[in-house]
């Protein structure tokens, strides 16, 4: 890839602060990183969804998510079906659990190290009281073969009992249990006895794991008492690529009765990356209607050739309602002038005498530029118009500048 010099004029003396910062963008803190990578894959036999997805470690719910289809369906061998990347929660703790509800799944770090995604089933919807609470806890009892004691609960009283014993095959627990601390006690994670259901939110607040990774969690002490435990219920989930481009995927928010909490939470974690300008709607309500669960790019972008040449900077360009957006830092590499205003958001660019201006406020006079974090982007059209020959591409998203 080329990477254009400064103009002499410009390279033999430092940028104006303003200016760099609507050059070049900013690294935030606090998007997760994208793990692993979405794929197709085949299905060796005809059999339940569950089966396939537990295979791939995963719920049912993941891949019926990814795939549009449902949990409960049967899958024909030779079908392929996508399995989805994870986005790791953001600011994951050292030693400790992040357990997403909306995800339906849990991930463990030990000493500063990404150890698994663990599938889990969470409280039903139907009353409040049997949701998962969210909050930050920390775990307080590890336990193999735990007995069943019945808590201050209508569901527990419709039992009939006080105690299950911990070889009883009616045991709700399982073989292994991880106590929370939360204040009203008797919360967990815990072996699912109906493993087809891992994913599926019907506990009465407690969440379940597939057999298998119970006994892993419990034999490799993944998970010991004195970790973090971290329960958030976020629908929207922000991380980035090995490239650095934003990814976002959106779950289903089964405990909302607002219609339009998902759409405030998407817009929150965008306004949050400084990206609010530039996603384009479009995009925003395929990903809100679909709810795949499946990492997606947050922004289009494009590819930029200057006289025929690859044209690379930090901050992209992109496709935004059907228009190509790009980084102010293309001007100056094109040989222009450019003087920043950081007060107003405004850029005014010169070439041969005339000047073009640039501005990021809303209703001003100027010709309009968008945000990115801490740089500024412009519309193609609007600054290369009548000063440099361009042709553009739609099937492979390029833009071509000059002869």
């Amino acid at each position: 890839m080329l990477k254009f010099k400064l103009p002499k004029f410009m390279a033999k003396a430092a940028l104006p602060m303003a200016l760099a910062l609507a050059l070049a963008g900013s690294v935030s803190a606090g998007p997760g990183a994208l793990q692993g990578q979405t794929r197709e894959e085949p299905v060796e036999k005809t059999q339940l969804l569950a089966d396939f997805a537990r295979y791939w470690g995963l719920a049912a719910e993941h891949i019926a998510w990814a795939n549009d289809t449902a949990p409960t369906v049967s899958v024909d061998k030779g079908s392929k079906l996508i399995v989805p990347a994870r986005i790791l929660p953001a600011n994951a703790p050292e030693n400790g659990i992040v357990a997403n509800l909306a995800e339906r799944g849990l991930y463990v770090f030990q000493d500063g190290q990404y150890k698994g995604f663990f599938p889990m089933s969470i409280g039903m919807p139907k009353k409040d009281s049997y949701h998962t609470p969210t909050g930050d806890y920390e775990i307080i009892s590890r336990v193999k073969n735990p007995e069943w004691t019945a808590p201050e609960s209508d569901w527990a009283k419709a039992m009939d009992k006080d105690r299950i014993a911990a070889d009883d095959k009616k045991n709700p627990l399982g073989e292994y249990w991880f106590g929370i601390s939360h204040p009203d006690g008797g919360y967990g994670f815990h072996e699912n006895t109906n493993p087809d259901y891992t994913g599926d939110s019907v506990s009465h607040g407690c969440m379940r794991l597939n057999p298998e990774h119970a006994k892993r969690i419990y034999n490799e002490k993944l998970v010991v008492p004195g970790m973090s435990v971290k329960i958030m219920n976020e629908a929207v989930v922000v991380g980035k690529d090995k490239d650095g481009r934003y990814e976002v995927a959106v779950f289903p928010d089964i405990y909302s009765k607002d219609s339009d909490r998902l759409k405030k939470k998407f817009d929150k974690r965008v306004k949050e990356i400084g990206l609010s300008d530039l996603v384009d709607p479009s995009k925003r309500a395929s990903l809100l209607k679909a709810k795949s669960g499946l990492p997606t790019p947050l922004l289009d972008t494009v590819k930029l050739k200057v006289k025929g040449e690859a044209w690379d900077s930090e901050v992209p360009a992109v496709l935004r309602k059907g228009s190509v957006i790009v980084p102010l830092a293309l001007a100056r590499d094109l040989g222009w002038n450019i003087k920043y205003d950081g007060k107003t958001k405004t850029a005014s660019i010169t070439k041969d005498g005339e000047t073009r201006r640039f501005s990021a406020q809303p209703k001003s006079k100027a010709l309009e530029a968008y945000r990115m974090q801490q740089s500024l982007l412009v519309p193609a059209r609007d600054l290369l118009e009548g000063w440099a020959p361009y042709t553009w591409s739609g099937k492979d998203k390029t833009l071509e500048i000059g002869a």
